[in-house]
């Protein structure tokens, strides 16, 4: 039986594959401090970079943002932010209107990135629509419902 390879490092060539971005933008990063490699950054000319699955993440997150129209400057931004927090990348919701950045959490609660965590509300209205109908349905029978109709 074989058994299931699971990779935890990355050569910059590796990652320049897997996120779509050339090994000069991954240097440029790396020197700009956008995203330094957190296994092994570049200690002098011939060492390799070897970046980590998290890594690898937040660096589709940067791709995605930019290919939204966000500045590398927004972006440095809200990340700081975000890594000052601690949770799970994989329970994380990023939503920008192209100028902003928020991310959200919990659910019902964004905060924008860009003004360093200032909170912003979500509803959303399709659940508000189903609670007003159980409520509806729970307090009235479609009998009352009927006569209070007319």
């Amino acid at each position: 039986m074989i058994k299931d390879i699971v990779v935890n490092s990355f050569t910059t060539e590796e990652t320049s594959q897997i996120v779509i971005a050339s090994i000069r933008q991954l240097g440029y990063w790396d020197k700009t401090n956008l995203l330094k490699p957190s296994l092994r950054g570049a200690s002098g000319r011939g060492t390799r970079r070897i970046y980590s699955m998290n890594d690898i993440i937040e660096l589709k997150i940067i791709i995605s943002l930019l290919n939204s129209g966000l500045s590398v400057q927004r972006i440095r931004h809200s990340l700081q932010y975000v890594r000052g927090i601690s949770f799970p990348l994989s329970e994380l919701r990023i939503l920008t209107d192209g100028n902003s950045i928020y991310f959200s959490q919990e659910e019902g609660v964004l905060v924008d990135t860009v003004k360093s965590g200032q909170m912003v509300s979500q509803i959303i209205v399709g659940r508000l629509i189903q609670e007003v109908e159980e409520t509806v349905s729970r307090l009235f029978s479609p009998k009352q419902m009927v006569s209070n109709i007319k």
